[in-house]
């Protein structure tokens, strides 16, 4: 190993001769460092300007060290270990071990998320070069991670109490009965959206449509409806009553339903066909270590957010053949941000008069909404995350997923070499887990949990200055951290007012139990 500073890396210069630690400190800003800051350092080589970073670095704030190279990467983690010593190497720096997706999730989960605000790119010699476009990439991906996080909090600040009540509803409600999900083998699946180009496929649906399933997201049933098209399943996410107009006119069609456990509960009585569950796994609360349903019965979804992108995971369950995507846009032509025929269209369009035009609010260039990168159709931040999310997860099935057409945000998929045999499709069928009182006992030890979390709370209320009472009782609301993640403070307080907030929910949850 090494022991003298690298000059020269295969063959490329990555620093001066005349280069000092004290040199390379001075690129290490003076000014105080912003709080809130995750910055980002490729390949630090020994690490010179760290410790300075460190030190001048706010509690709030954190820094991630990377190296493409595995051979530079042991050097830098020997002769930074000796340079910073053991002492410096605190939870504030850390390694993004490879450039994989894995990788970059596994960092985010040791990262303090809620302290931090944005990402900040810091070299500290030229090293990075090397390797420059895939260390912009590695930030870029830093940056969005952050986004997302950060969109997914505020997400939950509004709908947590909602996903929860729904969740404990279709828990009890008559129709929660696991089924085994169906299993179509090498069939074809095209699933539906209802952004503007699926008008392109629906034409060729009709006439094809015994050759390959339809799996539609619910905002494009009506779309569907008017083409006399029906799909052999739906997928619903929607926690609110904003898509339930999406169900108009199939009452009691005889449809497959794939439900989120958190959706609305009236959007799964409509079909008489069979309902499948599943639950997006909202937020990293206890309350999955005791999940008790199989994966074959119920499987827990990452938060993927996307109606389109829970139905693309759902379609690659389902299937091991090919996987056709249409009408998942994320962005829009001006002044139609659906296909003819969508819910959000046909308001606008009864709205329309002389003084009024059709105009659809918030699609066209405004705050929020700007060009794709082709000048073509417009598009926002977070259907462009959600397209991110979905190229991640097509990644992983390029073999057999394709785009009806290329139009719309790049997903970096091909277009579908259209067939034209027909094949008969079995029906879909559900076959029903053997009930073994899961579900009655999961909700009877919830129950149990919240009556002793209340007597807890009388104890503390009596001994407030009591350490052990209060241990106990913080131990017992992480255990139903389901009811608090939604807090603009998640984290369990002493403070009177926390402590109000999570008894209300705690007797709103025992209320509904009983």
């Amino acid at each position: 190993m090494k022991s003298e500073p690298i000059l020269t890396w295969k063959g490329r210069r990555v620093r001066s001769p005349d280069d000092s630690p004290e040199k390379t400190a001075r690129k290490v800003p003076s000014a105080p460092l912003r709080p809130g800051s995750l910055f980002f350092v490729p390949s630090p080589l020994e690490g010179w300007g760290v410790d300075v970073l460190l030190e001048r670095l706010p509690a709030e704030a954190a820094v991630v060290l990377f190296e493409k190279d595995p051979a530079l990467k042991q050097h830098c983690q020997d002769v930074l270990e000796r340079f910073l010593g053991r002492n410096l190497i605190d939870a504030r720096l850390l390694w993004l071990e490879t450039d994989t997706e894995e990788a970059v999730a596994s960092l985010f989960t040791r990262l303090p998320l809620d302290r931090l605000r944005r990402c900040e790119f810091l070299t500290l010699n030229g090293a990075w070069l090397t390797h420059a476009e895939r260390y912009r990439q590695v930030f870029a991906r830093l940056e969005e991670g952050l986004n997302r996080w950060w969109s997914n909090r505020i997400t939950s600040l509004h709908l947590g109490p909602l996903w929860v009540r729904n969740l404990i509803a279709n828990l009890k409600g008559s129709r929660f009965s696991p089924a085994a999900w169906p299993d179509w083998k090498q069939e074809t699946v095209v699933v539906l959206g209802a952004g503007v180009t699926v008008e392109r496929t629906l034409p060729w649906l009709a006439a094809n449509r015994d050759f390959c399933r339809v799996l539609a997201v619910d905002t494009a049933l009506p779309l569907l409806r008017a083409w006399s098209i029906i799909p052999d399943a739906v997928v619903c996410v929607e926690a609110q009553h904003a898509n339930l107009r999406d169900f108009s006119g199939w009452r009691g069609a005889s449809v497959a339903l794939f439900a989120d456990l958190t959706s609305l509960p009236a959007s799964t009585r409509v079909f008489d066909g069979p309902l499948f569950w599943y639950v997006s796994e909202f937020a990293p609360v206890s309350l999955w270590n005791r999940w008790p349903w199989a994966p074959s019965a119920v499987p827990r979804l990452p938060a993927l957010g996307s109606v389109g992108v829970v139905a693309a995971w759902i379609a690659w369950r389902l299937t091991q053949g090919a996987v056709v995507l249409s009408g998942l846009d994320f962005c829009f032509p001006p002044g139609k941000t659906h296909a003819r025929g969508a819910p959000a269209l046909e308001e606008m369009a009864g709205r329309t008069r002389r003084l009024n035009p059709f105009e659809q609010v918030g699609s066209w260039e405004r705050s929020g909404v700007h060009w794709t990168s082709d000048r073509k159709w417009l598009t926002t931040g977070v259907l462009e995350g959600y397209a991110g999310l979905l190229a991640e997860r097509a990644a992983d099935h390029a073999g057999r997923t394709w785009l009806w057409s290329q139009a719309g945000v790049s997903l970096g998929l091909r277009v579908w070499p259209r067939l034209t045999a027909v094949k008969p499709l079995a029906p879909v069928t559900e076959t029903r887990v053997p009930k073994d009182s899961e579900t009655a006992k999961w909700l009877a030890q919830e129950k149990v949990r919240c009556v002793a979390i209340l007597d807890s709370f009388v104890q503390l209320n009596q001994s407030p200055n009591d350490d052990l009472v209060w241990d106990k009782l913080e131990s017992q609301l992480r255990e139903v951290d389901y009811l608090t993640f939604s807090f603009p403070d998640p984290e369990p307080r002493r403070s009177s007012d926390w402590l109000i907030r999570a008894q209300v929910q705690v007797r709103w949850l025992l209320e509904r139990l009983g």
